[in-house]
């Protein structure tokens, strides 16, 4: 809509929240509109924020026609208001007492409002269709990305990172030793990997005269 008018806009961000306290969505830029009511000839002042779509449709289906003759005797502020069409500009409380008048009328479910441009109804509206056995929703849309589900997805590219391993210096000669006998693998032909038992040079000769109980035990599991 403000592209419409060709209003100047003001660069700034601002989130919107929804059920709960979350963030739904955010707006990039501020602007000031005048409505302008041919009827009353009063200019109000709004300043509103803007997103690409607000994704509402009312009413959700085409009202009764009986119920829009009902309603035939006022000046409404939406002459076709049983037909359902996009909505343009949503008006918080902190800017709608700026258009209300002293007026208040109520048939059945539904009631009428007196504003500066007309009668503005609202309520629950009948129709000839089968959804109307069915309750509706309007929920306000954005093509702008929720900030709780950019976070979420930087956490989770965070979480699957694969970090450096930081380099482990060995200060130690018998931990180079180590990780030298270790490193010095081979496979054999059925592809199992063989590495040497990490001893000491020289500590062989503690294990003294251990041969033949090592043998006698070899040849036990063997059995």
């Amino acid at each position: 809509m403000v592209r419409r008018l060709s209003v100047p806009v003001d660069q700034r961000i601002t989130y919107i929240s929804g059920l709960g306290g979350e963030i739904v969505g955010r707006t990039t830029c501020k602007a000031t509109i005048h409505l302008n009511t041919l009827e009353s000839g009063v200019t109000t002042e709004l300043d509103v924020h803007c997103v690409r779509t607000l994704g509402l449709t009312v009413p959700s289906i085409k009202v009764s026609p009986s119920v829009v003759k009902e309603w035939s005797d006022l000046t409404l502020t939406d002459a076709h208001f049983g037909d359902p069409a996009p909505v343009d500009l949503v008006i918080g409380a902190d800017q709608l007492h700026k258009l209300l008048k002293p007026g208040l009328i109520q048939r059945n479910s539904m009631m009428a409002q007196l504003t500066l441009a007309g009668w503005a109804l609202s309520g629950r509206a009948s129709s000839n269709t089968q959804q109307d056995l069915h309750g509706s929703c309007s929920t306000l849309l954005t093509n702008v990305e929720p900030v709780w589900h950019r976070e979420l997805l930087e956490s989770l590219q965070r979480f699957w990172e694969t970090e450096e391993v930081p380099h482990a210096s060995r200060s130690s000669p018998d931990d180079a030793l180590c990780e030298q006998i270790f490193a010095d693998h081979r496979r054999d032909d059925q592809g199992r990997y063989i590495v040497r038992l990490p001893l000491r040079p020289g500590s062989a000769t503690l294990l003294g005269t251990s041969l033949p109980s090592a043998q006698a035990s070899l040849r036990s599991v063997q059995r």
